[in-house]
Protein backbone atom coordinates (compact mmCIF):
# COMPACT_ATOMS: atom_id res chain seq x y z
CA UNK A 1 0.00 0.00 0.00
CA UNK A 2 1.29 3.39 -1.20
CA UNK A 3 1.42 6.34 1.54
CA UNK A 4 1.32 9.72 -0.07
CA UNK A 5 4.07 11.78 -0.22
CA UNK A 6 3.32 15.20 1.36
CA UNK A 7 2.26 12.44 4.22
CA UNK A 8 6.12 10.52 4.07
CA UNK A 9 7.58 14.06 4.44
CA UNK A 10 6.69 14.91 7.39
CA UNK A 11 7.90 14.44 11.53
CA UNK A 12 7.82 10.72 13.09
CA UNK A 13 5.64 13.08 16.07
CA UNK A 14 2.96 13.86 13.06
CA UNK A 15 2.51 10.49 10.98
CA UNK A 16 5.52 10.84 8.53
CA UNK A 17 9.38 9.42 8.28
CA UNK A 18 11.14 12.38 9.36
CA UNK A 19 11.94 12.87 5.75
CA UNK A 20 12.71 16.71 4.66
CA UNK A 21 10.38 18.32 1.75
CA UNK A 22 12.66 18.95 -0.73
CA UNK A 23 10.28 22.13 -1.79
CA UNK A 24 10.46 23.09 1.65
CA UNK A 25 14.12 23.02 2.13
CA UNK A 26 14.65 24.73 -1.07
CA UNK A 27 12.33 27.57 0.16
CA UNK A 28 14.55 27.62 3.91
CA UNK A 29 17.94 27.60 1.29
CA UNK A 30 16.51 30.53 -1.08
CA UNK A 31 15.50 32.63 2.08
CA UNK A 32 18.95 32.09 3.62
CA UNK A 33 20.04 33.56 0.53
CA UNK A 34 18.33 36.23 0.69
CA UNK A 35 18.84 36.76 4.68
CA UNK A 36 22.66 37.15 3.05
CA UNK A 37 21.87 39.65 1.03
CA UNK A 38 20.11 41.55 3.50
CA UNK A 39 22.59 41.26 6.43
CA UNK A 40 25.33 42.47 4.42
CA UNK A 41 27.22 39.29 4.95
CA UNK A 42 31.16 39.53 3.81
CA UNK A 43 31.38 37.09 0.89
CA UNK A 44 32.29 37.12 -2.80
CA UNK A 45 29.23 36.07 -3.82
CA UNK A 46 27.03 38.73 -2.36
CA UNK A 47 29.30 41.55 -3.63
CA UNK A 48 28.87 40.02 -7.07
CA UNK A 49 25.30 40.40 -6.46
CA UNK A 50 25.10 44.29 -5.01
CA UNK A 51 27.36 45.05 -7.71
CA UNK A 52 26.18 43.68 -11.40
CA UNK A 53 22.42 43.08 -10.41
CA UNK A 54 21.24 45.69 -7.81
CA UNK A 55 23.47 48.20 -8.28
CA UNK A 56 22.49 51.35 -6.88
CA UNK A 57 19.52 50.07 -6.41
CA UNK A 58 17.39 48.31 -3.48
CA UNK A 59 16.89 44.60 -3.84
CA UNK A 60 13.16 45.24 -3.17
CA UNK A 61 13.28 47.37 -6.19
CA UNK A 62 14.83 44.99 -8.93
CA UNK A 63 11.51 43.35 -11.28
CA UNK A 64 11.07 39.62 -11.49
CA UNK A 65 11.20 39.94 -15.05
CA UNK A 66 14.92 41.09 -15.50
CA UNK A 67 16.96 39.96 -18.50
CA UNK A 68 19.95 39.98 -15.64
CA UNK A 69 21.19 37.52 -13.40
CA UNK A 70 20.92 33.20 -13.48
CA UNK A 71 17.75 31.71 -12.81
CA UNK A 72 18.23 30.95 -8.97
CA UNK A 73 18.85 34.59 -8.85
CA UNK A 74 15.19 35.05 -10.66
CA UNK A 75 14.12 32.86 -7.93
CA UNK A 76 15.16 34.53 -4.87
CA UNK A 77 13.61 37.53 -6.40
CA UNK A 78 10.11 35.45 -5.97
CA UNK A 79 10.94 34.73 -2.84
CA UNK A 80 10.61 38.20 -1.49
CA UNK A 81 7.73 38.86 -0.16
CA UNK A 82 8.21 35.54 1.95
CA UNK A 83 11.34 37.30 3.48
CA UNK A 84 9.93 40.53 3.96
CA UNK A 85 7.60 38.41 7.08
CA UNK A 86 11.12 37.53 8.06
CA UNK A 87 13.07 40.15 7.90
CA UNK A 88 13.20 43.71 9.44
CA UNK A 89 15.93 46.35 10.62
CA UNK A 90 16.71 47.53 13.93
CA UNK A 91 17.63 51.18 12.99
CA UNK A 92 21.36 52.69 14.79
CA UNK A 93 22.52 55.04 12.02
CA UNK A 94 20.05 54.16 9.41
CA UNK A 95 22.26 54.29 6.56
CA UNK A 96 21.66 50.76 5.93
CA UNK A 97 17.84 50.29 6.24
CA UNK A 98 15.64 51.15 3.61
CA UNK A 99 12.94 53.67 4.50
CA UNK A 100 10.32 52.50 2.22
CA UNK A 101 10.52 49.09 2.10
CA UNK A 102 12.55 47.42 5.20
CA UNK A 103 10.64 47.13 8.32
CA UNK A 104 12.28 48.82 10.21
CA UNK A 105 9.13 50.32 12.35
CA UNK A 106 5.93 48.71 13.82
CA UNK A 107 4.06 49.87 10.83
CA UNK A 108 6.22 47.11 8.72
CA UNK A 109 6.88 47.80 4.91
CA UNK A 110 6.09 51.30 4.17
CA UNK A 111 5.18 50.95 0.83
CA UNK A 112 2.79 47.70 0.90
CA UNK A 113 0.94 50.14 3.41
CA UNK A 114 1.01 53.97 1.66
CA UNK A 115 2.08 52.72 -1.89
CA UNK A 116 4.14 54.94 -4.08
CA UNK A 117 1.69 57.78 -3.79
CA UNK A 118 1.86 58.05 0.05
CA UNK A 119 5.79 58.21 -0.17
CA UNK A 120 5.75 60.70 -2.60
CA UNK A 121 3.66 62.75 -0.03
CA UNK A 122 5.94 62.12 2.84
CA UNK A 123 8.77 64.10 0.21
CA UNK A 124 10.60 60.60 0.58
CA UNK A 125 11.61 58.93 -2.38
CA UNK A 126 11.75 54.89 -2.23
CA UNK A 127 14.95 54.64 -2.68
CA UNK A 128 16.35 56.81 0.42
CA UNK A 129 17.80 55.34 3.19
CA UNK A 130 16.07 55.68 7.28
CA UNK A 131 19.21 57.72 7.75
CA UNK A 132 18.63 60.09 4.96
CA UNK A 133 15.18 60.33 6.06
CA UNK A 134 15.59 61.56 9.50
CA UNK A 135 18.74 63.80 8.68
CA UNK A 136 15.53 66.02 6.61
CA UNK A 137 13.96 68.63 7.75
CA UNK A 138 11.13 67.46 10.42
CA UNK A 139 8.53 67.50 11.81
CA UNK A 140 5.86 68.15 9.07
CA UNK A 141 1.69 67.92 9.34
CA UNK A 142 -0.42 65.82 7.42
CA UNK A 143 -4.37 65.44 6.85
CA UNK A 144 -3.70 61.96 6.36
CA UNK A 145 -3.72 60.42 10.18
CA UNK A 146 -1.16 56.90 8.72
CA UNK A 147 1.56 60.31 7.39
CA UNK A 148 1.62 61.45 10.83
CA UNK A 149 2.33 58.25 12.15
CA UNK A 150 5.35 57.43 9.74
CA UNK A 151 6.13 61.34 11.02
CA UNK A 152 5.82 59.78 14.57
CA UNK A 153 8.09 57.05 14.03
CA UNK A 154 10.89 59.14 12.40
CA UNK A 155 10.77 61.12 15.17
CA UNK A 156 11.35 58.29 17.65
CA UNK A 157 13.90 56.61 15.43
CA UNK A 158 15.93 60.47 15.54
CA UNK A 159 15.77 60.57 19.42
CA UNK A 160 18.04 57.04 20.00
CA UNK A 161 19.80 57.30 16.64
CA UNK A 162 23.86 56.25 17.06
CA UNK A 163 26.84 56.09 15.18
CA UNK A 164 26.74 52.43 15.08
CA UNK A 165 25.64 50.31 11.83
CA UNK A 166 22.37 49.12 11.77
CA UNK A 167 21.71 45.83 12.97
CA UNK A 168 19.63 43.06 10.45
CA UNK A 169 17.25 40.91 12.14
CA UNK A 170 15.32 37.16 11.37
CA UNK A 171 12.70 36.27 12.84
CA UNK A 172 13.21 32.94 14.96
CA UNK A 173 10.92 30.75 16.99
CA UNK A 174 8.16 32.09 19.16
CA UNK A 175 8.37 35.20 17.22
CA UNK A 176 11.53 36.60 18.52
CA UNK A 177 13.81 38.14 16.24
CA UNK A 178 17.71 37.21 16.27
CA UNK A 179 20.44 38.70 14.30
CA UNK A 180 21.41 34.67 12.86
CA UNK A 181 19.47 32.93 10.42
CA UNK A 182 18.07 29.51 11.86
CA UNK A 183 17.28 27.09 9.30
CA UNK A 184 15.40 24.43 11.38
CA UNK A 185 13.25 27.77 13.02
CA UNK A 186 12.42 29.39 9.85
CA UNK A 187 11.39 25.61 8.20
CA UNK A 188 9.06 25.46 10.68
CA UNK A 189 7.63 28.64 10.13
CA UNK A 190 7.22 28.25 6.34
CA UNK A 191 5.63 24.36 6.58
CA UNK A 192 2.00 23.55 7.41
CA UNK A 193 2.14 21.29 10.58
CA UNK A 194 -0.09 18.35 10.76
CA UNK A 195 -2.00 16.76 14.02
CA UNK A 196 0.12 14.55 16.53
CA UNK A 197 0.14 10.97 15.43
CA UNK A 198 -1.08 8.71 18.67
CA UNK A 199 1.59 6.55 20.54
CA UNK A 200 4.46 7.45 17.64
CA UNK A 201 6.63 6.63 20.11
CA UNK A 202 5.47 2.82 20.74
CA UNK A 203 6.60 2.74 16.64
CA UNK A 204 9.85 4.74 17.05
CA UNK A 205 11.84 4.10 19.78
CA UNK A 206 15.67 3.96 19.96
CA UNK A 207 17.27 1.10 19.30
CA UNK A 208 14.16 -0.08 17.28
CA UNK A 209 14.94 -2.33 13.96
CA UNK A 210 13.92 0.09 10.91
CA UNK A 211 12.41 -2.59 8.99
CA UNK A 212 10.21 -3.73 12.08
CA UNK A 213 9.02 0.20 12.46
CA UNK A 214 7.98 0.26 8.93
CA UNK A 215 5.84 -1.99 8.92
CA UNK A 216 4.56 -1.24 12.43
CA UNK A 217 3.73 2.43 10.97
CA UNK A 218 2.31 0.99 7.51
CA UNK A 219 -0.37 -1.06 10.22
CA UNK A 220 -0.49 1.84 12.24
CA UNK A 221 -1.73 3.56 9.23
CA UNK A 222 -3.65 0.80 7.55
CA UNK A 223 -1.28 0.70 4.86
CA UNK A 224 -0.87 -3.16 4.57
CA UNK A 225 -2.67 -5.51 1.94
CA UNK A 226 -5.29 -7.27 4.27
CA UNK A 227 -7.80 -9.39 2.92
CA UNK A 228 -10.61 -5.89 3.03
CA UNK A 229 -8.55 -3.91 0.89
CA UNK A 230 -7.71 -6.82 -2.13
CA UNK A 231 -11.19 -7.65 -2.45
CA UNK A 232 -11.90 -4.34 -3.79
CA UNK A 233 -8.91 -4.55 -6.09
CA UNK A 234 -10.27 -8.15 -6.83
CA UNK A 235 -13.14 -9.96 -6.26
CA UNK A 236 -12.22 -13.37 -7.10
CA UNK A 237 -9.16 -12.82 -4.25
CA UNK A 238 -10.35 -14.85 -0.82
CA UNK A 239 -10.62 -12.26 1.87
CA UNK A 240 -10.75 -14.61 4.70
CA UNK A 241 -7.94 -14.49 7.41
CA UNK A 242 -4.93 -16.41 5.95
CA UNK A 243 -4.04 -17.68 9.36
CA UNK A 244 -7.67 -18.90 11.02
CA UNK A 245 -9.55 -18.95 7.87
CA UNK A 246 -12.73 -17.62 9.49
CA UNK A 247 -13.68 -14.26 10.08
CA UNK A 248 -12.48 -11.46 7.02
CA UNK A 249 -9.09 -10.18 7.10
CA UNK A 250 -8.56 -6.91 8.74
CA UNK A 251 -5.38 -5.36 10.29
CA UNK A 252 -7.22 -5.33 13.93
CA UNK A 253 -7.98 -8.66 12.84
CA UNK A 254 -4.95 -9.80 12.54
CA UNK A 255 -3.23 -7.96 15.25
CA UNK A 256 -4.44 -8.86 17.51
CA UNK A 257 -7.83 -10.52 17.82
CA UNK A 258 -6.95 -14.00 15.27
CA UNK A 259 -7.12 -16.58 17.45
CA UNK A 260 -3.40 -17.43 15.53
CA UNK A 261 -2.16 -13.98 16.19
CA UNK A 262 -3.20 -14.04 19.40
CA UNK A 263 -1.58 -17.26 20.63
CA UNK A 264 1.26 -15.79 19.38
CA UNK A 265 1.56 -12.62 21.01
CA UNK A 266 0.73 -14.41 24.14
CA UNK A 267 3.44 -16.85 24.40
CA UNK A 268 6.05 -14.15 23.39
CA UNK A 269 4.44 -11.35 25.96
CA UNK A 270 2.21 -12.05 28.79
CA UNK A 271 5.25 -14.09 30.50
CA UNK A 272 7.09 -10.35 30.57
CA UNK A 273 3.65 -8.01 31.24
CA UNK A 274 1.90 -10.96 33.61
CA UNK A 275 -1.08 -8.23 34.68
CA UNK A 276 -0.56 -5.86 32.74
CA UNK A 277 -0.89 -8.25 29.18
CA UNK A 278 -3.24 -6.87 26.78
CA UNK A 279 -4.01 -7.55 23.22
CA UNK A 280 -5.24 -4.58 22.12
CA UNK A 281 -3.14 -2.44 19.59
CA UNK A 282 -3.41 1.22 21.03
CA UNK A 283 -2.97 -0.22 24.63
CA UNK A 284 0.08 -2.21 23.42
CA UNK A 285 1.63 0.97 22.27
CA UNK A 286 0.81 2.90 25.17
CA UNK A 287 2.88 0.23 27.42
CA UNK A 288 6.19 0.37 25.52
CA UNK A 289 6.74 4.11 27.19
CA UNK A 290 4.33 3.32 30.24
CA UNK A 291 6.96 4.68 33.16
CA UNK A 292 5.27 1.41 35.17
CA UNK A 293 7.82 -0.69 33.16
CA UNK A 294 11.69 -0.48 33.34
CA UNK A 295 13.88 0.43 30.40
CA UNK A 296 14.74 -2.64 29.75
CA UNK A 297 10.84 -4.45 30.22
CA UNK A 298 9.74 -1.26 27.71
CA UNK A 299 12.40 -1.98 24.79
CA UNK A 300 11.74 -6.06 24.84
CA UNK A 301 8.14 -5.31 24.65
CA UNK A 302 7.88 -3.08 21.86
CA UNK A 303 10.77 -5.14 20.29
CA UNK A 304 8.78 -8.70 20.35
CA UNK A 305 5.78 -6.08 19.67
CA UNK A 306 7.28 -5.24 16.12
CA UNK A 307 8.87 -8.36 15.37
CA UNK A 308 5.41 -10.27 15.81
CA UNK A 309 4.16 -7.88 13.47
CA UNK A 310 6.98 -8.46 11.25
CA UNK A 311 6.61 -11.97 10.69
CA UNK A 312 2.55 -12.49 10.87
Amino acid sequence: MKVAWSEVCSPKQEGGLGLRSIAEANKVCVLKLIWRILSARRSLWVELVKKYLIRRGSFWLVKENTTCGSWIWKKILKYRDTAKSFYRVEVRNGEASSFGFDRWSEMGCLYDRLGARGCIDLGSPMTATVGEVMAGARRRKYRVAILNQVENEIVKQKLIRSNETDVALWNGKHDHYRKEFHTKETWLQIRTAKLLMENYNGIWFKHSTPKYSLITWLVQKNRVATGDKLIKWNPQVTPNCILCQHTLETWDHLFFMCPYSFQVWTKLAKGILHASFTANWTETLKLIHDNRLSKTKCFIVGYIFQNAIHSL
